[in-house]
This record gives C-alpha cells, sequence and structure tokens, in this order.
C-alpha cells in the first residue's frame, strides 16, 4: 500500500502482464519472478493481472482468432495504467491494440530479439529490453577451454523465434570471427537433431546448444528437455546461451536469463514511473551473465582455472568449509566467546589475586600481631610464676636470722629455689626466641643448596633428641632417600623436636616399645614429611587445640605448651603446612613444603 506525500491512500496502478508462453515454461516463469520481484520490493502498489498466450503449443491463425476474442472479451472495457508484455508473440499481438482501446497506454516489453522487425516510429511511449545473446564472449571462453575446436555448430528448431536469433548470429560471427568455421543447424523434429548430431564425431567439434522447443508437427517441449537430448546424443562438449539450457549436462557460457529480461523490464518501469527514463529500449546483454556447469566441465577434462572471469558454477563440490560452514562459524563463534570469556575471567582473577594477597598480607600480619600479643601475654604470665617464687625466696632470706643454728642450710636451700626459677625464666625466653624466628626467602637455589639432604638432618635430629631417653625408641626414615630442600637444621629440629617429645612423653608413656617412622616424598613442586609413631594418639576433643599457643595436658609438668605452636609457626615461616592426621594406632602428622616461597 502506497501513500501520497498527503497522507492519503494512492490507487494502485494497474498492470496486465501478457506472456507469450505458458506458465510451465521456466523460461517465463523466470521471466514473470524477476517483474514482479522487482515492483513487489518497490514503494508502490501496483494491482497485477497476468495472461498466458501459451503459443510454444498452439500457433495457428484458428487459435490466434480465438485467443484474440476471448481478449477482447476479457480486456476490452477495462483501463490499465501499464501493459508489459514478454517476447516476441506477445509483442506481435498486442501492438494492434495500440491503435484502439491501448492506444493512451504505455507499453513495455522484454525478451523481444530483433527490434528492427517492428516499426515503432510511430509511438513514444513504448519500452522495452531486447534479449541478446552473448555469442562472443561465450567462443572466446570456448577457445581458452578447448584450443583446438575448430568447428563450431549452432542448435535450434524451426520457428520463427529460431528464425530471428540465427540471422542475428550469422550477422555477429560473420564480423567477430570471420576466420572461424561455424554451421548452423536446423531440424524439423527433436528425432532429427538427435541424428545429426550424434553423426559428428570431429574431437575438434563443438556444440552450442540454442534451443529446440516446437517441431513441425506442434509437439512443444521444455527447453532443457532438448538440451538433454542433445548432450545424451554426442560425446562433444556442448555449451549453451540461454540459462534453461543448464543442468542437463550443458556446459554453460555467458547466458541470457530469463529472470535478468523480467528485472530488467521492471526496473525500466519504475524509472518510468520516476521519470528517469534516458533511453526507450535498452540492450539486456549487460544482464547476461557467466553460468558454467563444473561436473559438465570435469566430465569433458576442462581446466576449470582458465575461465577467468566472475563466474556462477552449478554442481560444484562445497569445500569442507561451505560443507560445514554452519558448524564451523558457530564453533568459531563459541571459541571467540570462550576466549573472550577466558581473557575477562583471567582479568578478574588476576584482580582478585592482588586484592586477596593485599587482604592476606594484611590478614597476616593481623594474625602474626595477635599471636604476638597473646604469646607475649602468655610468655608473662609463665615468668610471673618463677619470679614471684625468686621474690619470695629473696624476701625469706633477708628475715632469716643470721644466729639461726640451719642458717646457711636455709640459705643454700633458698639458692637453689631461686637457680630452678632462674632455669625456667630461661628455658621460657628461650623458647619464645625460637618461635618468633622469621623467614624472608626460602627459595630454592639449585647449586647452593642442595647439599642440605633432608634424610640425613632428620637421622642426625634424632638421634639428638633420643640420645638422653631412658627407653628404647625404634626411630627410622623411610621414603626417598636422595630429597634436597633449604632448611637449616635450627629450623627442622624446632619443627621435629616437639613432635619427638611428645611422642615421648605423652605417647609412649605406657609403651616401653616406642616406634617413630619419618616417611619422606618428593612432590612436583616440594616435598612431605609424614611423621607418625605407635603411641597411645590424641584425643578426639583436643585435635583442635593442639597448634594453640600455651596448650599442655601436662601444665603439671611445668610444659608450656608451646611446642606444636612452634613447630607451626616455623612450617609457615616456609609457606608450609602441618596438620594432625587420626588413625587407628599413634599419632601421624603431614608436613608439607612447597619449593618456592617468597613471604610477604
Amino acid at each position: 500500500m502506497a501513500f501520497s506525500d498527503a497522507g492519503t491512500i494512492e490507487k494502485p496502478l494497474s498492470i496486465l502482464l501478457l506472456h507469450s508462453y505458458s506458465e510451465t515454461q521456466s523460461w517465463t516463469f523466470d521471466e514473470n519472478e524477476g517483474f514482479l520481484d522487482v515492483l513487489t520490493n518497490s514503494d508502490r502498489s501496483f494491482d497485477i493481472t497476468v495472461e498466458y498466450m501459451d503459443t510454444k503449443r498452439y500457433y495457428s491463425d484458428a487459435y490466434f482468432e480465438t485467443f484474440s476474442t476471448l481478449f477482447d472479451f476479457k480486456h476490452a472495457n477495462k483501463e490499465y495504467d501499464i501493459i508489459a508484455v514478454t517476447d516476441d508473440n506477445a509483442l506481435r499481438f498486442i501492438l494492434p491494440y495500440k491503435e484502439s482501446y491501448f492506444k493512451d497506454t504505455p507499453l513495455f516489453f522484454c525478451g523481444v530479439n530483433a527490434l528492427n522487425n517492428y516499426d515503432f516510429s510511430k509511438y513514444d511511449d513504448i519500452y522495452g529490453i531486447r534479449e541478446k545473446t552473448s555469442i562472443e564472449e561465450t567462443i572466446k571462453n570456448i577457445q581458452r577451454l578447448e584450443p583446438t575446436a575448430n568447428q563450431f555448430y549452432f542448435l535450434f528448431d524451426d520457428s520463427n523465434t529460431a528464425v530471428i536469433n540465427i540471422q542475428d548470429i550469422v550477422s555477429r560471427m560473420n564480423v567477430s570471427f570471420p576466420q572461424l568455421s561455424y554451421e548452423i543447424v536446423t531440424a524439423p523434429t527433436l528425432e532429427d537433431m538427435q541424428s545429426i548430431v550424434s553423426s559428428i564425431t570431429d574431437p575438434d567439434s563443438v556444440f552450442i546448444y540454442g534451443f529446440f522447443m516446437i517441431d513441425e508437427g506442434g509437439i512443444a517441449y521444455e527447453p532443457n528437455y532438448g538440451a538433454q537430448i542433445i548432450v545424451n546424443s554426442t560425446d562433444l562438449s556442448t555449451y549453451g546461451l540461454w540459462t534453461f539450457s543448464m543442468d542437463t549436462g550443458v556446459i554453460g557460457g555467458k547466458l541470457v536469463s530469463g529472470y535478468e529480461q523480467g528485472k530488467n523490464m521492471g526496473d525500466l518501469l519504475l524509472r518510468y514511473l520516476n521519470d528517469e527514463v534516458e533511453s526507450n529500449f535498452l540492450d539486456s546483454s549487460l544482464g547476461n551473465k557467466f553460468i558454467y556447469d563444473y561436473e559438465a566441465l570435469r566430465k569433458q577434462d576442462l581446466d576449470v582455472t582458465i575461465l577467468q572471469q566472475s563466474i556462477t558454477f552449478l554442481n560444484k563440490p562445497e569445500s569442507f568449509f561451505e560443507r560445514h560452514q554452519r558448524v564451523l562459524l558457530a564453533s568459531f563463534g563459541i571459541a571467540l566467546a570462550l576466549v573472550l570469556y577466558i581473557v575477562t575471567l583471567r582479568i578478574q582473577i588476576k584482580r582478585k589475586t592482588q586484592y586477596i594477597k593485599k587482604t592476606t598480607s594484611h590478614l597476616m600480619e593481623y594474625r602474626r600481631q595477635a599471636s604476638l600479643n597473646h604469646l607475649i601475654k602468655g610468655v608473662a604470665h609463665d615468668i610471673n610464676t618463677p619470679v614471684g617464687n625468686i621474690v619470695t625466696i629473696t624476701d625469706f632470706i633477708k628475715r632469716i636470722p643470721s644466729h639461726v643454728p640451719d642458717y646457711h642450710s636455709k640459705i643454700n636451700d633458698a639458692v637453689q629455689r631461686i637457680e630452678i626459677a632462674t632455669e625456667q625464666i630461661n628455658t621460657l625466653i628461650n623458647q619464645f626466641r625460637n618461635i618468633s624466628t622469621e623467614i624472608k626467602d626460602t627459595s630454592f637455589v639449585p647449586g647452593k643448596n642442595e647439599h642440605i639432604s633432608i634424610n640425613q638432618l632428620i637421622d642426625e635430629i634424632a638421634s639428638l633428641a633420643l640420645f638422653t631417653v631412658g627407653q628404647k625408641i625404634d626411630f627410622q626414615v623411610t621414603g626417598d632417600m636422595n630429597v634436597f630442600f633449604p632448611i637449616s637444621r635450627e629450623h627442622l629440629n624446632a619443627i621435629l623436636e616437639p613432635l619427638i617429645d611428645n611422642s615421648i612423653e605423652h605417647g609412649f608413656i605406657d609403651n616401653v616399645d616406642g616406634r617413630i617412622q619419618v616417611d619422606i616424598h618428593k612432590l612436583s613442586d616440594g616435598i612431605q614429611l609424614i611423621y607418625s609413631d605407635n603411641g597411645t594418639g590424641i584425643r578426639d576433643d583436643i585435635t583442635e587445640q593442639i597448634f594453640e599457643p600455651f596448650f599442655s595436658t601436662a601444665k603439671h609438668l611445668k610444659h608450656s605448651g608451646l611446642g606444636l605452636f612452634g613447630s607451626k609457626n616455623t612450617v609457615t615461616a616456609y609457606c608450609g603446612t602441618i596438620e594432625f592426621q587420626q588413625q587407628k594406632e599413634g599419632a601421624t602428622f603431614v608436613i608439607t613444603f612447597p619449593y618456592e616461597c617468597s613471604i610477604l
């Protein structure tokens, strides 16, 4: 629906479209589609009436008289804004009506071969598209594909349309290819044409199929049917001039298209309505296109790469990309989306990692300060007892009269108590100093630290720790014996000594056959020590507290509760972990050290 500038609905332009042939003819069908596509996609509104003369099957004076009577009955009293016709028969039929009731109606045509067969001089409102074959371009490509070809046969039926096209071909061949040998072949029947073609066997000959759509008996054929018969009658190459010959085994050429004929007529009509027409009659050869059948080319063993023009190939095998284009494009899109997602995720992870590192740094500092405060309070509390004892004993000494008979004995006893208290203070201070050890960088440096053998250090530490023990302890080092790690004796001792002491003082209290095993494992990114004994184990209700400072189940034995806390503190300084694992027998601790460690 179209609207005028004032916003009112414009009346559709009425068009009578008259076709020479039947709607079942592929050529006519294509012309009709091309014309209607242009008009329906424009911004104008049209009311189109379509008529088919069917002159390929019915071509006689009696038929034309009958058709004229029916045409008058249907259209004589109707007013049309535009008359459009396709091919010569419809144009010859409609021209007399320009003298009667279509006198003032613009006429458009397409598919007409020779304009000099008509007298358009007395009309100024007739516009049309001349149907012109591309003989020159087609023959030049044949010569590229088959350089030895020296005889060309043009094949047509005996119709009036064929006569017009043959006249055009002869005049153009004599001008463009005066030295080229060619022959026009016509036949009254398709069987006769088939016989002629099959009799030509010279390998340097080629056929150019025009059309064979009607024989002398009035039998009409689809134009592609005739092409198929010809191709099946010879082993020689057969080329074409019109698109309706394709998909039959015809190799192709620069072809006239029925769709382009109808489309060009529609474009000309729209230019007329917009007052943009520069010439009443246009040459349609500009709309012809190079179209070739890939399978037909390969069948004749012709080199496809010789064809350098912009070409449309029919029946060309799809490439891997063409066969799977949707899947590949979808996969590419998914891959691209995943890449973008991964990049975005990595950026987010990097930002989160930086945030976590910063937060972790603050948290570790806070925890260190909290642990240190807790440690200082605990040490202060534990030191307070022996200091108080010293103060009390000192005050007691001051109050002892010198004339008391056992004066010296009481003084010696008091001094011994002071020494014990002093030793307790010294022990607490040493433990506090060891626990507060900080390691700034423990990166493994090959060549510099490779001499540090873990199993050798463990053996030495265990020997010293068990030297003063009264009971027999079976101590074994198992696993990977050729493991090196950059840890000092003092630090490894600070880790293992509290474990050994706990095994002896708590695990083996009722067991005279104590056994301790340290299993060494070399990991891809570090080492792992598994410490285990066969003692009484650790109660389930206290496993969550054993690494806390000043926690001890033997306070009555003057234990400070800093042993396992010190072990964990030293392990953590190496970016490692120490975990307790409950077993059926004894106690097991898993200690893991990474090779790379940078303390924040």
